[in-house]
């Protein structure tokens, strides 16, 4: 409320008619708006009473309420505001002007996971910049812009960096980058931001970076949550000469820990550890080649528990098209690595991201390497293949307890398991397969060899007989229905439990 006191002096017009007036002076007095229930310098508890003396009437009282939201409500408001128009919050990305190269909620574009090539893109520019937009930044933050001022070493990973770990290695404001609030202040190095923080682990850019000084909270991060730029881009000014000079050759191996991308896992040296249910890792730039040439992955891993199986997609993020799925049975242990052959299902060709989803446990298994393959060391004729060696199975497990080359043991009954892109060769050309087995608990059970998968054709029939011991391995032959070509061989035990341990097999 105020209270208004203005003082004038009236002077008759000798010439003309009327008067002329001067201010002599004005008293203004400021007080407390007075509201309801004690609730002073309160505009809506101010209403209320105006309602009480009368002097407002309820129905005005209503109207004042669909215009005045109450306290720490306007933002609420104007996303209702917002939604009731058909306004939808974000930004549109221009693809003419800008490169999209990773975000949070924006689903509809694809990221660059390979850092060698986001880094390229970066150098290749005129001015070297990267913007982020971030619709849920405060205002200072929702358009920045990164120059980079110093050539980056072959160590820097820039999208790491801006993604999770804002550090201050080679990232130094003003030295080896400046930050801007607009393209053209960046493009031509003015105007420059002026604090700058880093170094807090699994916190992205800019941490607290601000134009004058911190401000908190404006960071994104894809390993952890917290900072209020959970919906974001980061973009490269759009370059439509670029080619990279980056070579991607076929059949590339990946270490465990050389993913682009996780979530949930841990590592030990280059293995991924604890990987459980949903916990992903995406691997960039898979060199598949032309159509038809890779045939399946060689997927070295260890496991000391059953159960679980592992979801082989590609692109990033975890709803990527399904090429394969892998049920891996129990190693000798957590250290015990073997190398199963994966077939994929689909023809895949060219260059792809890969993410390996884990899946229905706790504790799947842990990942040594991973490589893409056309199984050509599978061509041989007659090729002996070690039990170890398997693409699919239920049930089953591998030990080293009975024999140094691992076998295949605990083969109950209904279990199953299945190798994949065997050489039969020309018809007539392989009649037999050659076991390496080993039993020890009588006569019982038998194993039917199917062809193409557990649903197969079945082409045999073995009866393994005691050996002595589940450690003394002895050759058994079986005898096959006539089979020329490539296929996949699947072992079927039946009739009882601890059918047999197999070694090796070989066809022949």
């Amino acid at each position: 409320q105020t209270n208004l006191e203005e003082h004038y002096t009236f002077k008759k017009n000798t010439n003309a008619p009327g008067f002329s007036s001067t201010i002599d002076n004005v008293k203004l007095q400021y007080q407390a708006c007075q509201g309801a229930n004690n609730k002073n310098n309160d505009l809506e508890a101010f209403v209320e009473q105006l309602v009480n003396d009368g002097k407002l009437s309820t129905t005005e009282q209503d109207i004042f309420k669909t215009r005045v939201v109450g306290n720490n409500n306007c933002p609420i408001a104007i996303e209702n505001l917002y939604d009731a128009k058909g306004f939808e919050s974000g930004h549109n990305i221009d693809d003419t002007k800008w490169r999209f190269v990773s975000g949070e909620e924006f689903d509809d574009w694809y990221p660059i996971m390979n850092h060698l090539l986001v880094k390229e893109m970066v150098e290749a520019l005129e001015v070297p910049i990267v913007r982020r937009v971030c619709p849920s930044c405060v205002d200072s933050h929702k358009d920045i812009y990164y120059r980079r001022l110093t050539t980056m070493p072959a160590s820097f990973n820039l999208l790491d960096t801006l993604k999770n770990n804002w550090v201050d290695t080679d990232n130094l404001l003003n030295v080896d980058f400046s930050l801007h609030s607009t393209y053209l202040d960046a493009f031509l190095g003015i105007n420059g931001w002026t604090f700058c923080n880093y170094n807090d682990s699994n916190i992205g850019f800019p941490r607290d970076c601000g134009p004058d000084g911190r401000v908190n909270n404006q960071w994104n991060s894809y390993t952890r949550g917290g900072g209020n730029a959970y919906f974001h881009a980061f973009l490269l000014p759009a370059d439509s000469d670029f080619e990279t000079e980056l070579e991607f050759p076929t059949f590339p191996m990946f270490l465990g820990t050389d993913y682009a991308s996780q979530q949930g896992t841990r590592s030990s040296g280059s293995a991924i550890t604890h990987f459980g249910n949903n916990d992903y890792l995406t691997y960039a730039s898979a060199n598949f080649g032309p159509s038809g040439t890779t045939k399946g992955l060689l997927f070295n891993y260890a496991k000391g528990n059953g159960g679980g199986r592992v979801e082989i997609r590609l692109g990033a993020g975890t709803s990527g098209r399904l090429i394969a799925e892998l049920h891996p049975a129990q190693t000798a242990g957590w250290s015990s690595y073997i190398t199963a052959y994966v077939d994929i299902e689909d023809d895949v060709e060219g260059l792809q991201d890969i993410t390996i989803v884990a899946k229905d446990q706790g504790g799947v298994l842990n990942l040594a390497w991973f490589e893409l393959s056309d199984f050509s060391d599978r061509d041989e004729l007659h090729l002996r293949v070690l039990a170890t060696e398997y693409s699919d199975q239920s049930g089953g497990r591998f030990e080293t307890v009975h024999s140094s080359l691992g076998n295949l043991g605990y083969f109950d009954n209904n279990d199953y398991v299945t190798y994949t892109h065997l050489n039969f060769g020309p018809a007539g050309t392989t009649n037999n397969i050659d076991i390496s087995f080993a039993k020890s608990n009588g006569v019982g059970g038998f194993v039917e060899v199917l062809l193409n998968g557990v649903n197969g054709i079945k082409i045999g029939e073995f009866h393994p007989p005691n050996t002595g011991g589940w450690n003394q391995f002895q050759i058994g032959n079986v005898p096959i229905d006539s089979i020329d070509g490539v296929h996949d061989l699947t072992f079927v035990a039946k009739d009882q439990n601890g059918v047999f341990n197999m070694e090796s097999f070989q066809l022949a």
